[in-house]
């Protein structure tokens, strides 16, 4: 295989046949790479390897993507660069002292000590970090060297060892796919995915699966209608039942859930016309009660110039009360007992403001009110 560089200047690519499309990064982690790689110098010989020393000067680490075939030069930021923007290629302010050795360790592996950067100085700026040689620094600019580097890939069998990984994680994930198609559309996107490249024949073995898995998802089916019908134990539980089962119904069971709906709201409708059976056939010396919302006022023990405050309890009414007297639908009630219960208050009251919007009850008093107002009690 023969590495070329692109002539379109910013993305210097790579093509062998069946294999990727690989082209180098000018930036710095800008491709999540699915792993890294070594390449070491042996005299003008570079080896691709999976480990390496980055603190020797003759070792350099890059990133590559198995999907997509981008390198990354992965060296670090060190503190005395800043990463610029040349167009659509990545450029960096190095700085050297004059008396460094420039000794690289794994803290400053950095595009500045990187083998596999090049220099791109402009004249302007060479002229600017001119000034620098008088605080005793050298200042340069550099970006990654992608035509080095994707010359160095090819040679060194970097390439060659990432074409094996990557066909090691293609079959990974043709077999991870493969394994996990149970379900029909699982099944249906394993043979989509692989059914034009199926390198070990298990398109077939998919396919011959579809019948069973088909056949779990109508058990499952079946057996989610029977568990919905069970648990529909009101009428609105069965309404909804019907109506999501009346057009999928392998068990006819539609027809028993609207009988059960039907037997549910007879029998509703016989309770309700007891209840107002009860309630319109009052009799003369019958107890009967009636509730409702209601609030009273509590001492809070604290006096505001000399005017003692209070605080609105609220929760509920019970009014007790003896038939006197019936006329159609209303009946006469004298009140005998007035309580309120709530916010941690249980007491009588001899008196009652404000029921039913506006009257007020007392003990002894004598009401006519809806006979359907008052239960039994």
């Amino acid at each position: 295989m023969v590495a070329s560089a692109s002539d379109t200047g910013n993305n210097p690519e790579v093509t062998t046949k069946n294999r990727l499309e690989y082209s180098v990064s000018s930036g710095i982690g800008k491709e999540p790479p699915s792993k890294l790689y070594y390449l070491i110098k042996t005299g003008d010989t570079w080896k691709a390897s999976e480990s390496g020393d980055i603190t020797q000067d003759n070792v350099e680490r890059v990133g590559v993507n198995l999907k997509t075939g981008v390198i990354t030069l992965d060296v670090l930021r060190g503190s005395r660069e800043t990463g610029t923007v040349s167009g659509s290629v990545y450029e960096w302010e190095c700085f050297q002292g004059l008396a460094g050795s420039g000794f690289r360790n794994a803290q400053n592996y950095s595009i500045c000590s990187s083998n596999l950067a090049k220099g791109v100085t402009s004249p302007g700026q060479a002229a600017l970090g001119s000034l620098n040689l008088l605080f005793g620094k050298v200042r340069r600019i550099m970006a990654v060297d992608r035509e080095q580097i994707l010359s160095i890939a090819d040679t060194s069998g970097l390439i060659d060892m990432v074409e094996q990984d990557r066909q090691a994680a293609i079959g990974e994930e043709y077999h991870a796919h493969f394994a996990g198609a149970t379900t029909p559309n699982s099944i249906k996107s394993f043979v989509a995915t692989y059914q034009a490249n199926d390198p070990e024949g298990l398109v077939p073995q998919a396919l011959a699966r579809m019948p069973q898995a088909l056949a779990r998802v109508q058990q499952a089916e079946i057996e989610e209608c029977r568990s919905n019908y069970l648990s529909a134990t009101t009428p609105a539980k069965l309404n909804s039942f019907i109506a999501k089962y009346q057009g999928n119904d392998p068990e006819n069971i539609v027809p028993r859930a609207r009988k059960r709906l039907q037997d549910m709201e007879q029998a509703a409708a016989k309770n309700e016309a007891d209840r107002l059976h009860r309630l319109e056939n009052k009799q003369i010396g019958d107890q009967v009660c009636s509730s409702g919302d209601g609030s009273v006022d509590q001492s809070t023990g604290i006096a505001v110039m000399g005017v003692l405050q209070y605080r609105k309890i609220t929760g509920r009414n019970r009014v007790v009360g003896f038939v006197e007297g019936t006329s159609g639908k209303k009946v006469q009630i004298r009140i005998s007992g007035i309580n309120f219960t709530g916010g941690g208050i249980n007491q009588s009251l001899d008196s009652l403001s404000g029921w039913k919007g506006g009257s007020t009850l007392k003990i002894n008093s004598i009401i006519w009110d809806s006979t359907y107002d008052w239960e039994g009690c």
